[in-house]
């Protein structure tokens, strides 16, 4: 449709050089702000002829036409792109050529133009999100696609791999991002990755820092049929400057409205994981101007000399409210980042294209949380939900935001509100779900002005104090108080979440990182995948710093996830030889070493070395290895060379306390994950949850004493009927796994939740773990962190069973 073609082709580019002195633009000081502002003529940077040649499959429709599509990784990659028609030169192979500014990493892929179009795929059938390519010369790029989304892969393959090191220091360089072939992945804390089924021939390697401390690098690695191909390399450390950027912006820019720098740098906003039509950008993450008395406003970057910059001033992300140029078209700045201090000066021209811009004004319910933001998504083609901007406070539960760009679909545009921009979990309960089909508006050539009225949020009604019976403990300064985070994303800002949980007067944060059970045959892999749940390493570290600087200890919990289906059916599927084991121990060395050199880094107390996810590795579990007692002690004993803190390994109760395992001599501290029941049934009064609790500690956990080591109890207990009582009911009243029982889940939204069940549960709980001086710390297990949701899950976030910790912790810091 040429309305699709126009969002294509429309790349609107503003080249900035530095000069040292250069003038044509006002400096910082005093004066209204001017309606626009007056360009100087603009130096282009210097561009360089790039050829590339791409090798396509057997059998590749000779009637297609092979296309190159230069991605805009700063808008999204499905909008904006400039396109290429590619010309057949023989033996199955296209060319194109490109004028590309030098320094620039380009982010590009093919595709197959016939009756539609067909993008390039992976050999195991994904679509490939883009390909990696840095321009240092008059270069030439060999490719080959592996296959089209419509075929099949045929050709041979081989391994990658390598080790990242630090050139100036010889120090391996963890989380950095690698790429081949169209595929990706990130160094570990050794600084090694590896890459399987790379098709078989010359492939460029490149190696990209997000934070862009290393200056990218890439070379040629050559893959042969079955065979494993090194790519070790050391990088060069880059250096930084602080560059300054003084912005004019329109007249016509809302007053109060939060301007954001957005590019192609993890700290301007960009994950390099895409979301719904291609984006990069979650607005969050990215820097906000600083507005001055002026009406201008700037920002103050540290930046990587020699980096190719690619950016831009947004009112919400890289594509939704993006600045235009004066021809209405997308705006994408460069910036080759200079070896010296600068003050640069740049200039908005509009936030407007096409058509009449739409305000929205949203009323929303009277107990929403105050520490929490409201969000609006649009979806630009029908289902594809892209990702949240947040809105503008406009008083009381009043949020607004007004949309100048993009307006010229030629139909309704989709829209929807959320919580803390936790869109499709937190939504209004109008517009809930992965793919509904939302409020709508339809772009016309006058402004509009909606006001809406959010009635409800999904899994946030009205919810009873808890009715607190049992005395509250004596104080326990010492006492460890706290939750356990769920390994679903924790996004910034980090600051309403960590104003909720340091209200709850705890004391300790444990993070729940994870990683995911992946092939279990032949042999098993765990794997890290940030387009999931596997944080950045940088979001770690950077979660670790904020939840320290709110005065919360850190307990670094790794755990694994199942890529589908269950972790149970995975375990069951493992062939268990002592090569699957050997291969096993290895994988998830690497895993938790990578985590202990983070804990190390990050000043984190504590390490839990052993969940419930690795239970059947576990002696003595069926099908383990005759020798894993000694495989966990060399484990434990490595780790201590990584990291100096506490080590942990959690147990699980359920109606046995699952073995304790010798090697717990080699740790400092047990935790104990309660999923016992409480009582018989849910109509347990609390005082019989009272003395049911106190019968499991005495009876099951005090079996654990002798062996000198703190206990921690991790209470799992679900907010849903049969939660207290070890069987968490689905809507058939059949027990449930607490792990299909996620927070925001389908499966945890459509159970009617039973709030002062789970609350009084804690209670009896807590109280009981509290009066026992053997007892030497309390944290409740399935902690949802991005927002405050009532559903049936195990998380206390927003529920009564989150009063009752409350009172309870403060009562034992005696504070």
């Amino acid at each position: 449709m040429a309305w699709r073609s126009l969002w294509r082709n429309a790349l609107g580019v503003l080249v900035i050089t530095l000069m040292a002195g250069c003038s044509g633009g006002p400096g910082i000081g005093g004066g209204p702000a001017p309606t626009r502002y007056p360009f100087p003529t603009t130096t282009p940077a210097a561009r360089l002829p790039v050829t590339f040649i791409v090798s396509v499959p057997d059998g590749t429709d000779s009637e297609s036409q092979v296309v190159l599509n230069l991605l805009d990784e700063v808008t999204s990659l499905a909008l904006n792109s400039t396109v290429i028609s590619m010309e057949a030169i023989g033996e199955g192979k296209w060319e194109a050529r490109a004028d590309l500014p030098r320094g620039r990493l380009v982010f590009y892929r093919y595709s197959l133009r016939g009756e539609g179009e067909t993008l390039e795929a992976l050999p195991n059938g994904e679509g490939v999100d883009y390909r990696l390519f840095l321009v240092t010369g008059a270069n030439t790029v060999d490719d080959q696609v592996s296959r089209w989304l419509t075929t099949t892969y045929t050709r041979p393959s081989g391994r990658v791999h390598g080790l990242v090191r630090d050139q100036a220091t010889g120090l391996a360089i963890p989380g950095l991002m690698v790429s081949v072939a169209g595929m990706r992945t990130w160094t570990d804390s050794a600084g090694a990755y590896k890459f399987d089924s790379v098709p078989a021939g010359k492939h460029m390697l490149v190696y990209f820092d997000p934070d862009g401390n290393y200056r990218v690098f890439q070379q040629e690695a050559i893959v042969a049929d079955g065979a494993e191909t090194p790519g070790d390399v050391q990088l060069v450390p880059a250096s930084r400057v602080s560059v300054t950027l003084h912005v004019f912006l329109p007249a016509d820019t809302p007053a109060g409205a939060p301007v954001r720098l957005v590019g192609n740098l993890l700290a301007l906003g960009s994950t390099f994981q895409p979301a719904a039509a291609g984006s990069l950008i979650e607005p969050t993450r990215a820097i906000t101007l600083t507005p001055l008395p002026d009406g201008t406003s700037v920002a103050v970057l540290s930046l990587p000399v020699g980096f190719h910059l690619r950016y831009k001033f947004s009112l919400g992300d890289g594509f939704w409210n993006a600045e235009r140029d004066g021809t209405s078209a997308l705006v994408v700045r460069e910036l080759d980042v200079p070896q010296m201090d600068v003050l640069q000066t740049d200039g908005v021209i509009t936030w407007h294209s096409a058509g009449g811009a739409v305000s929205f004004d949203a009323s929303v319910p009277a107990g929403t949380p105050t520490t929490e933001s409201v969000s609006i998504q649009f979806a630009p083609f029908p289902g594809i939900w892209m990702n949240p901007v947040p809105m503008w406070s406009a008083g009381v539960q009043r949020w607004s935001y007004t949309l100048f760009s993009p307006l010229e679909w030629p139909g309704p545009v989709a829209y929807r509100y959320c919580r803390n921009g936790d869109c499709g979990v937190a939504d209004d309960a109008a517009t809930a779900g992965a793919n509904p089909a939302g409020r709508q508006f339809t772009p016309s050539g006058q402004p509009q002005a909606l006001a809406d009225t959010v009635q409800a949020w999904v899994a946030w009604s009205d919810a009873p104090a808890p009715s607190l019976v049992l005395a509250a403990p004596a104080a326990r300064p010492d006492f460890r108080s706290g939750v356990v985070f769920t390994s679903a994303p924790w996004r910034r800002p980090f600051d309403p979440t960590l104003v909720d949980l340091v209200g709850m007067r705890l004391n300790t944060l444990v993070l729940s990182p994870a990683w995911y059970a992946a092939a279990v045959t032949p042999l098993p892999d765990l794997v890290y995948l940030p387009g999931l749940n596997s944080p950045l390493r940088q979001d770690l570290l950077a979660q670790i710093g904020s939840a320290r600087s709110a005065g919360l200890r850190i307990v670094l919990a790794p755990d694994l996830l199942p890529l589908s289906g269950s972790l149970g059916d995975w375990w069951a599927a493992a062939p268990k030889s002592t090569e699957w084991w050997n291969a096993w121990f290895t994988a998830y060395r690497t895993f938790l070493v990578g985590y202990a050199d983070l804990a190390q880094q990050a000043g984190v107390e504590e390490l839990v070395v052993a969940r419930s996810s690795v239970v059947p590795a576990m002696p003595g579990a069926a099908g383990a290895p005759a020798d894993a007692e000694i495989r966990w002690r060399v484990l434990i004993r490595d780790l201590r060379n990584h990291f100096g803190g506490r080590m942990a390994v959690e147990l699980m109760l359920t109606d046995q306390l699952q073995m304790p395992p010798l090697f717990l001599d080699e740790v400092d501290e047990i935790y104990v994950q309660v999923r016992a029941p409480l009582g018989a049934n849910d109509g347990a009064s609390l005082e019989e949850m009272s003395a049911a609790a106190g019968a499991l500690l005495d009876g099951k956990v005090a079996v654990l004493r002798p062996l000198g080591k703190p206990i921690v109890i991790t209470a799992a207990l679900a907010s849903a009927n049969g939660g207290a009582s070890g069987c968490p009911n689905d809507t058939s009243g059949a027990c449930l796994a607490l792990e299909a029982l996620t927070s925001g889940s389908p499966v945890a939204l459509a159970i009617a939740p039973n709030l002062n069940l789970q609350a009084n549960a804690y209670q009896a709980l807590l109280a009981n773990a509290a009066a026992r001086d053997w007892v030497s710390g309390f944290v409740a297990w399935g902690y949802y962190p991005g927002v405050g949701l009532r559903d049936a899950s195990p998380s206390v976030h927003g529920k009564p069973a989150e009063t009752v910790l409350q009172v309870y912790f403060q009562a034992l810091s005696g504070r």
